[in-house]
């Protein structure tokens, strides 16, 4: 996925259910990847996602909504997550720093608690080279 440091970035406290947040992150990260996609900011939603499907579709010529940008974003993630397979990357790849579960951190003074597993389970939907 590159650098991008706030693709699937979603805030929350500390008794959010891994599960939850799994979810939203993938949210997220569908999001990111169709506003970067059709090389816009994310300011460009600050009307309302509806004016910005409203813009798309007077563009296009047709309809274009939720499914058409969900579409989008998840065939974005696809090719990116096929790509750096491709490229010899792994999930070992995909794996924060040691850091993260070690350094206690303020706010919350606290280390990460997910797994390897809770962060393979958020990137699988989109690790699929059958797509």
């Amino acid at each position: 996925m590159g650098a991008d440091h706030t693709a699937g970035f979603v805030g929350s406290d500390v008794s959010t259910p891994t599960a939850s947040l799994v979810r939203a992150s993938q949210s997220a990260q569908v999001h990111t990847a169709a506003m970067d996609s059709m090389g816009l900011c994310m300011f460009a939603q600050s009307g309302g996602i509806d004016k910005l499907f409203g813009a798309i579709s007077a563009l296009w010529g047709k309809p274009f909504g939720y499914q058409e940008w969900q579409e989008i974003g998840i065939r974005c993630l696809n090719a990116e997550m096929q790509f750096n397979r491709r490229a010899g990357l792994t999930k070992e790849d995909d794996r924060l720093p040691p850091m993260f579960y070690k350094e206690k951190l303020p706010p919350y003074h606290d280390v990460l608690s997910f797994t390897h597993e809770d962060l393979d389970a958020t990137l699988a939907p989109f690790d699929n080279p059958e797509k």
